[in-house]
């Protein structure tokens, strides 16, 4: 009788016992995954939103430079059909060489006219550029200046590298003549995004940025092609077009997206969250051995208790029952 009630409280206590430890032990790593991820995701969108602004900065520097050229007399009397100008190159190649990020720029105006840094050769005329869709919608806008990721082969006929280019766009407006004139400049495309890269690439392991342009083409950090996965185009095709800052959560890690100024191309930043899984693999680890030891001491100590319940009441048992078979 007693061996039976014995048993079936060690078990009772035991199940009980096995399955508060599981279901605590599975709130903590729960909990402590959720506040991982949070704390990975607000000092990843501090950082990220910072470099931003940094990144920002830069385009800003590289627009005042652009008015440099813009604003020089010499330069608007050239594109509004006056007489061919040989001070306007070495203006150029002057203001490229005093900025390592100006790799190239271009001048169009009235009357065919048109004017190029040195280093640029096969330019396309003025009129073979309105014709790109991208300069003609920038051109009949009510912008006066933007920022586009675009392949080179838009501005010259034949083009050797493949990579796409960070293009600064600004009009130009001529005196005593219709239409505007355009400046296209061609910045440093690595320096820009290197402004989202972290600086110590073990803070957050396997993170990369690439461009998505406003044609849905993904560009890498080196201006070449790159492939995303098909959902997260989807979901990057549906995105508010002029939102400047969103996340989207993804099984492995958040992807933060930036607009750039005065663009319709962002930027792409994936944060993985393999590293904080990694952090919870060794918790896990270290949970599942205490779970072990603590089943172990309690079936220990479940035994000692009911021992000091269940040996005396035996013992008392067996007392009775001699007392009354004498």
């Amino acid at each position: 009788m007693f061996s039976s009630l014995d048993k079936r409280m060690q078990i009772i206590l035991q199940v009980v016992i096995v399955l508060y430890v599981i279901v605590s032990s599975a709130f903590v790593l729960r909990t402590i995954k959720s506040q991982s991820l949070d704390m990975q995701h607000t000092l990843a969108l501090q950082y990220t939103g910072q470099q931003h602004q940094n990144a920002q900065l830069f385009m800003k520097w590289m627009e005042e430079m652009a008015g440099i050229v813009a604003s020089d007399r010499n330069v608007q009397h050239a594109i509004a059909g006056g007489p061919y100008d040989k001070t306007i190159t070495p203006l150029l190649d002057g203001l490229g060489a005093s900025n390592l990020y100006i790799l190239d720029l271009v001048l169009y105006g009235s009357e065919d006219s048109m004017y190029a840094s040195s280093r640029v050769s096969g330019i396309r005329s003025y009129n073979e550029v309105r014709t790109i869709p991208e300069y003609r919608d920038f051109l009949e806008s009510e912008l006066s200046s933007q920022w586009l990721i675009m392949d080179h082969e838009s501005l010259v006929y034949r083009q050797t590298d493949p990579r796409y280019r960070l293009l600064y766009l600004e009009k130009l407006t001529l005196p005593d003549s219709t239409g505007d004139g355009l400046l296209v400049m061609d910045v440093d495309l690595r320096k820009m995004i290197g402004f989202y890269a972290f600086p110590d690439p073990k803070s957050y392991p396997g993170s990369q940025a690439v461009l998505y342009t406003h044609d849905r083409t993904v560009v890498d950090t080196s201006g070449r092609l790159h492939e995303l996965p098909e959902d997260l185009k989807f979901r990057l095709s549906n995105m508010p077009p002029q939102a400047d800052v969103q996340t989207l959560e993804l099984d492995n890690g958040t992807i933060y997206v930036y607009r750039m100024l005065r663009s319709g191309d962002y930027v792409l930043l994936n944060i993985p969250n393999a590293p904080v899984f990694s952090e919870l693999a060794g918790l896990w680890s270290i949970v599942v051995a205490g779970t072990v030891a603590i089943v172990i001491i309690s079936f220990i100590l479940i035994r000692r208790l009911s021992a000091s319940i269940f040996d005396p009441l035996r013992e008392l048992y067996r007392n009775m029952r001699r007392h009354y078979n004498k």
